[in-house]
């Protein structure tokens, strides 16, 4: 039988919880020094990346973590905590503008969804996809979000800089359509488990094992296993690459 807590085993308990805190604290300290270290190597070569987003660092980051985590911590909270850590270092990098689609940011769950990933980063609400893409067209920096079932695909293949770099939620299974889409033109880069984002016609039937599907306007958005380069032996001729994204993060059983 476990001995009850007394008062002074309490403080004791309390004790250990401030010191796990401060420890935390100066570890944080020393993650941001490193964030300066990065920015000061990107001041002496700005062609280095036009966006200090980077979606398979990220995910290769959550993914290491996740695996780690084998104590009593939630898979989520891991997520969320190390989300709001790599939000504030992406604000320490540059300015940068979250836009999000009207759609998006006037259903409660999608702009909750979307504030949880990119917590303390700048939104500003667009009047839909179309002038969304512009946005990003002209600032390379910035990053969208869509709603996945959305007039989205149309406008992001007027704008072939802007691509798909993300979906969320972070924390599902590969075969499940996400709910949103990130949208950027960070360069993409592969974590060796993605998915390729390919539009075809609405009213086309492409081949192969589909991870997901979701149905955009005049375009249906298929999600394929794998970093590809070209959609077209398996997907036909009109076939389009979207994007290629980190594929969902998946909580160890």
């Amino acid at each position: 039988m476990e001995k009850p807590v007394s008062p002074s085993s309490l403080q004791k308990i309390r004790s250990e919880i401030d010191a796990v805190d401060e420890a935390m604290l100066k570890l944080l300290a020393r993650r941001f020094a490193a964030i300066d270290l990065i920015k000061e190597w990107k001041r002496q070569d700005p062609t280095k990346s036009a966006s200090p987003v980077r979606p398979a660092r990220e995910a290769e980051i959550l993914r290491r973590l996740l695996a780690l985590n084998q104590g009593p911590v939630p898979s989520d909270l891991v997520v969320r905590l190390w989300r709001s850590i790599i939000a504030a270092a992406t604000r320490e990098q540059g300015e940068i503008t979250v836009h999000v689609a009207k759609e998006a940011a006037q259903d409660q769950a999608l702009r909750d969804a979307a504030r949880d990933h990119f917590g303390f980063l700048a939104f500003e609400e667009q009047a839909g996809a179309d002038q969304l893409t512009k946005r990003l067209a002209d600032e390379p920096q910035d990053i969208g979000v869509v709603s996945t079932r959305s007039g989205w695909i149309e406008p992001l293949l007027r704008h072939r800089a802007v691509r798909v770099m993300g979906t969320l939620p972070l924390l599902r299974s590969k075969r499940e359509a996400p709910l949103l889409l990130i949208l950027g033109q960070a360069r993409p880069e592969p974590t060796g488990d993605d998915e390729t984002l390919i539009a075809i016609g609405a009213g086309s039937r492409g081949s192969g094992d589909f991870l997901w599907q979701a149905n955009a306007g005049y375009f249906t958005c298929v999600a394929v296993e794998g970093f590809l380069d070209d959609p077209q032996p398996h997907h036909g001729a009109a076939a389009r690459i979207l994007g290629r994204s980190p594929c969902p993060l998946a909580a160890p059983s």
